[in-house]
């Protein structure tokens, strides 16, 4: 036999030669590879991979032999190889590895030695009982790495590792014989880790298994617990710079961390660097240790807490304090930390190990601090705590924030009170090492840290949460001087500079694509408190630049802090921000603007000709500028913590604050700064951000403004109910300011003005001249100048948000608002798309929507009602313009007309559907006044002229999406509704009646992303919320809905990926979630003689509808599974559905395919909720589940025999419950998956 093998071997280098040559085609690769598969099929063919193993020194003959040799042990364990040839695979295996590992390559070495750990999986410890000792041999007789590799491989393939191939009771097996020898095995590894540090040259010989004992430490020291403890941070807040503030926060804590312990000391005397061999040794017994670290038992670990874990911050240290250009400390060190953090991921760590946790954090803490302070190695070199993490490797950075982090997150809360714990130092140093981070990302990952630890105090409530917020006041403080210093241009020049500022696109600049909303988010929220982003963004976008990004993570932070000490925070922002406002407010004197009467008559804001504005004033003003954006970003984000029951404690602030806004708003709406004609681009950019975060922040301000409107009302209503006779007038009129009607009397009725109302009236009154002049246009001079979109944008959201949150009659004092009704609807001065939209549902909420009774008197309320209504119709007359300015013949007659309306009519239909979206959750009054004035309209529209855009699906889209709209309009129940609904079912039957056409639903389903398969999405939509509505008219429509699926379903089911099968099935969702009637009557409905829920409706349809869901489960889309999984769920648990006759049928064939889906692997996600459907639909007839289902199950499963069938059976448990059940049906799963692959079934995925 020795012959043919050696003729193989030579063949198989020439052709691993050739497969490998670059100019070998795909073709003959594929030729190859089918070659070598034959080969490997053959019955001696483990012979010859073991013979060109052991013979061979080419590469890609070793491994695709080792490849061939580990599937033949792999997927037949028990059909194609015996035990005795197991057994001498294995010895030869271990002899080439012995007699070669040191000329082998890694990937070869460790290829052979998961060969030998497979067959141990298979024969350990029946045919291999000294597996484990045969790998400590190995280390005794002098090949250290090589029983490291061994270990390692070993507990990755039997200890972590999850082996489907392998049945529950092997596994079990196998990790119990583990637990045995962990004990051995960490005092191995520890043992080549401590004599490694003792003879850093190799001096000490091989390293053995010998005992850790000599390795000893020194306890670290006790923080002082004295109250004047002198590293507080509260004594370090006088410093004004943050960088004086680390240095002073250094001195302070150099004395808590003397002397160091002698963990650190080792670490500090260590070689400059070692040889080859030592780090490679401590490398791999250093990822050896991790792997333990993932599953050896707990106790362990406790009973050698000490010694183990001062090793692993020794081998972290080396990096930091020795080696910081060596790359192979750096390894070393992150895999040392990568063994703590193995130790603290480990779940539910029990209170026992409380110490060893201790000395985890104290040993990070040490180790932190030597991180951020001088040594002599690196001393000379780096003179900050900056420059010296910016010398250290960015992954092992990486991983001891990381560290930090976890350590925050999950133990701080069990070790805040502990009196060896001292939680000012941890902060104090968890400040410099968050503020000395070299790079963006780093600080960025500190920040989370800090808002994980503001989670924390804020989880307390009550009396312990203040004492908390006391406790922790003066490092809060200090954070927060930190982050504003880090976000401030006049601070933090040289880093923020490094940021990317480029703006991204505008929206409604020419050019972009706002209607499809590829530049921002279609999420507006309209009435959410959106700033801006320094450099750029003024809303929240889906996509951020880097500057974004650091800015928005600093302003979260902010923002978290202030809702915990709100005072404090506005305190320390107001003197930045009163000095940025008057750098502001005095740029007309600064830069010496004037304006210049152009020769049209038009004037132009310029800077001035007859002197020159030198480049220190104009830094100046572009450092105030910014840092006034995010300033003014900021005060925004603060706006809520002035809401509820703050709202009265802190009005004058508020108060004050809006004032001053709107001072700023109105100076750069008097000179309009943000069309300034000038050559400085970034002047130019500083103008137009500012007045855009003006607006923003004044939007986020409306919320308060909305707030002391009602909350006034109310007290003055609770007041004039506590009036006696005599004090009543006296009181009223002391509280009101004589700006309103007359008001209540004493038995508490509705007082239609308070203290506030016309300081409220002003200040919406200024809101809206602001909003209203960023959008319309006062002069030509505004007008030939352009306002820039952005600035239109920001003050078409802020006339939304007064529109919805401040509704009373101010709107019509004003007279720029007045005069956006008179522009022309589809004017080019107005952007199209979002911003049109959301400018047009302003105007017409403010004429649309009831005013509060303390806003205005009723008399006014009765007046002016008529003249609103008047000119919302006048409104809506100009608004629909385009859906009527040709008749249905003129369109039927002439295409060109019929194509020259589709933009008009689609850009209207678009701005009417974004008014019925905001319209849908008002009360039934105003919705019935709107849909009055459109329903004549969008009837001639629907019913005559869609059938003619039939072909068009941009215009077609809209049409359906305005339909879908109209249902949440006219829906909901209501007196004066069901002539409404009459209308709106009429038009679904038209669009039945269209989209159900064959050649429309073939165009739609050849191509998931056609127009038409767009169109027929939305239509499917529209019929979810028309099941859902619960108005008596549309419920006439459950069974047209249902004929018109059993028509599109068999079309969408055929396809084999299809983007119409998940909105399809959001229908049958709602229609057996909300129309259960529809097949189950309800017992009222039923005769006395009948049992309730019993006597089924239209079987034949909720049965195909239940097939159907059966049908999806034997589909690859997991989105679709888990919707129809999460349906079932819903119904079982509302109707029972499990428990129907109409499901019985189909009870053992659903659990079926679960389990078949289960077997297979192919949706593992969604496992656990797998099990639980299968449970509760085993749970109907439990008994018979056990009795017969799974005798029948195993019956039909192919690729068993009996005794294994008998086995399965017998170790499924009965009992009742759903861990047990759980844990039974995995069980089940994972050994059918073993025995059908043993027996030569179908493999798993």
């Amino acid at each position: 036999m020795a012959v043919p093998s050696v003729e193989l071997l030579s063949q198989l280098e020439l052709v691993m030669t050739e497969f490998f040559t670059g100019n070998t085609s795909n073709e003959r690769k594929r030729e190859i590879e089918g070659h070598l598969n034959n080969m490997w099929l053959q019955p001696d063919a483990w012979k010859h991979c073991l013979y060109c193993i052991t013979h061979t020194s080419n590469e890609y003959v070793a491994m695709v032999c080792i490849t061939a040799l580990e599937n033949l042990i792999n997927r037949q364990l028990c059909g194609s190889l015996s035990s005795c040839q197991l057994t001498e695979i294995r010895q030869s295996i271990l002899q080439c590895v012995m007699e070669k590992h040191t000329a082998m390559q890694n990937c070869v070495r460790n290829k052979l030695v998961k060969v030998v750990v497979d067959i141990a999986r298979i024969q350990w410890p029946h045919n291999y009982p000294n597996f484990i000792e045969d790998i400590m041999l190995i280390g005794e007789h002098g090949s250290v790495v090589l029983c490291l590799v061994f270990l390692q491989v070993a507990m990755e393939e039997l200890a972590i590792r999850d082996h489907q191939l392998m049945p529950h009771s092997r596994k079990l097996h196998i990790k119990e014989r583990l637990h045995g020898h962990a004990p051995h095995m960490l005092h191995y590894v520890t043992g080549v880790l401590e004599k490694l540090l003792l003879y850093p040259r190799g001096d000490s010989g091989d390293a053995s298994g010998g005992g850790g004992g000599g390795f000893t430490t020194t306890p670290p020291p006790s923080p002082s617990l004295s109250p004047h403890n002198p590293a507080s941070p509260a004594d370090a807040a006088p410093a004004s710079s943050l960088s004086n503030i680390l240095l002073l926060l250094k001195q302070r804590c150099q004395s808590h961390y003397q002397p160091a312990p002698r963990w650190l000391q080792l670490a500090a005397t260590f070689p400059h660097s070692w040889d080859a061999a030592s780090d490679n040794q401590a490398y791999v017994a250093l990822n050896c240790l991790a792997q333990l670290m993932v599953w050896l038992p707990l106790h362990l670990l406790a009973d050698n807490n000490s010694a183990t874990v001062d090793i692993i911050f020794t081998y972290a240290a080396l990096a930091a304090l020795n080696s910081v250009s060596s790359q192979s400390s750096n390894t070393v060190s992150i895999s040392a930390v990568s063994c703590i953090q193995e130790f603290l991921a480990r779940p539910c760590i029990p209170p026992s190990l409380n110490p060893l946790l201790l000395q985890v954090l104290t040993n990070c803490c040490v180790l932190v601090h030597y991180l951020l302070s001088s040594s002599p190695a690196v001393g000379a070199v780096a003179s900050s705590a900056k420059q010296r993490l910016a010398l250290l490797h960015p992954t092992y950075l990486d991983k001891v924030t990381e560290l930090v982090r976890v350590l925050v997150a999950v133990y701080f809360r069990r070790f805040e009170q502990h009196p060896q714990f001292n939680v000012e130092h941890f902060l104090a140093l968890l400040f410099r090492y968050s503020f000395s981070q070299p790079s963006l990302d780093g600080y960025l990952d500190c920040l989370e840290i800090w808002s994980t630890l503001l989670d924390h105090l804020a989880a307390k409530g009550g009396e312990q949460h203040q004492q908390q917020a006391i406790k922790y006041q003066s490092v809060l403080e200090l954070l927060t001087q930190g982050v504003l210093h880090k976000i401030q241009l006049k601070h933090n020049q040289c880093e923020l500079e490094e940021l990317d500022y480029d703006l991204l696109e505008e929206a409604g600049q020419p050019g972009s694509n706002t209607g499809s909303g590829l530049s921002y988010s279609e999420s507006w929220d309209d009435q959410g408190v959106v700033g801006g982003a320094f450099g750029g963004g003024v809303e929240h976008l889906s996509e951020q630049s880097e500057c974004q990004s650091f800015f928005s993570h600093n302003l979260d932070l902010l923002a978290r802090l202030a809702d915990i000490m709100p005072d404090k925070i506005m305190q320390m922002l107001a003197a930045a921000w009163q000095e940025n406002s008057n750098v502001y407010l005095n740029l007309e004197r600064t830069l010496q603007l004037e304006k210049i009467i152009e020769p049209g008559g038009n004037t132009t804001l310029r800077l001035s000709s007859r002197s020159v504005v030198s480049d220190d004033v104009l830094l100046a003003v572009h450092i105030a500028l910014r840092d006034q954006c995010t300033l003014l970003q900021l005060l925004g984000r603060l706006a809520t913590t002035f809401l509820g029951p703050q709202l009265v404690p802190r009005a004058d602030t508020a108060m004050a604050t809006i004032h001053r806004l709107v001072e700023l708003g109105n100076f750069g709406m008097r000179l309009q700064l943000y069309c300034i004609d000038t050559n400085i681009e970034l002047l130019k950019t500083d103008l137009i951000q500012i007045h855009c975060e003006i607006l923003c922040s004044l939007r986020a301000w409306t919320h308060w403004l909305s707030q002391l409107y009602g909350h006034q009302f109310v007290e003055t209503k609770v007041a004039g109910e506590a009036f006696t006779d005599q004090s009543d007038s006296a009181t009223l009129s002391t509280s009101c300011d004589g700006s309103g009607g007359a008001g209540g009397t004493a038995t508490g009725s509705v007082v239609s003005r308070h203290p506030h109302l016309s300081t409220c009236h002003s200040l919406t009154r200024q809101l809206l001249v602001l909003a209203a002049s960023a959008v319309s246009y006062d002069d030509a001079a505004a007008a030939s100048a352009g306002t820039p979109w952005v600035v239109v944008r920001c003050g078409v959201q802020l006339l939304l948000t007064v529109s919805v949150l401040v509704v009373g009659p101010v709107a019509f004092e004003v007279q720029q608002v007045q005069n956006l009704y008179t522009k022309p609807i589809y004017s080019e001065n107005i952007p199209p798309g979002r911003v049109r939209e959301m400018l047009y549902r302003a105007l017409m909420n403010f004429v649309l929507l009831p005013w509060p009774s303390y806003s205005v008197t009723e008399t006014l309320q009765s007046s002016s009602r008529e003249e609103r209504l008047r000119m919302m119709t006048a409104f809506l007359s100009v608004l629909l313009q385009p859906l009527k300015q040709y008749t249905v013949q003129q369109l039927h007659q002439d295409p060109a007309i019929r194509d020259k309306a589709s933009s008009g009519m689609k850009e209207c239909l678009c701005l009417v559907r974004s008014q019925l979206c905001q319209l849908s959750g008002a009360d039934r009054e105003t919705r019935d006044q709107y849909w009055y004035r459109l329903q004549d309209v969008l009837n001639t529209t629907i019913m005559e002229v869609m059938p003619l855009y039939c072909n068009t699906p941009g215009v077609l889209l809209e049409m359906v999406g305005t339909v879908m709209w109209c249902v949440g309009v006219v829906g909901g129940g209501g007196k004066n509704s069901n002539a409404h609904v009459t209308v709106v079912s009429n038009w679904i039957q038209k669009l039945v009646h269209l989209l159900t056409q064959p050649h429309y639903l073939s165009l739609a389903l050849a191509n998931d992303q056609s127009p038409q398969a767009a169109v027929i999405a939305r239509f499917l939509q529209l019929l979810s919320l028309v099941l859902s509505d619960p108005s008596p008219g549309f419920k006439k429509l459950v069974g047209v809905v249902v004929a018109t699926l059993d028509e599109i379903y068999p079309l969408v089911s055929q396809q084999p990926s299809n983007a119409l099968r998940q909105p399809l099935f959001a229908v049958l969702r709602t229609l057996l979630e909300h129309n259960w009637k529809y097949f189950y009557r309800s017992s009222i409905q039923q005769p006395l003689s009948q049992s309730p829920w019993e006597e089924v409706q239209h079987g034949e349809q909720l049965s195909r509808i239940l097939q159907a869901f059966g049908q999806s489960f034997m589909q690859a889309d997991i989105t679709v599974f888990r919707h129809n999984l999460s349906t079932l769920h819903i119904l079982n648990n509302k109707f029972r559905l499990y428990s129907k006759g109409v499901f019985r049928p189909l009870l053992s064939q659903f659990i079926t395919v679960l389990l078949q889906v289960l077997l297979h692997g192919s949706h593992a996600l969604l496992q656990d909720e797998i099990i639980c459907c299968v449970f509760h639909m085993a749970s109907v007839e439990l008994p018979s589940f056990h009795a017969q289902f799974l005798d029948t199950f195993l019956r039909n499963m192919a690729a068993l025999t009996d005794q294994q069938r008998h086995s399965l059976r017998e170790d499924f448990s009965t009992d009742t419950d759903f861990p047990t059940f759980s844990q039974s049906v995995q069980r089940m799963v994972n050994d059918l998956r073993y025995y059908r692959s043993v027996n030569g079934g179908v493999e798993v995925q």
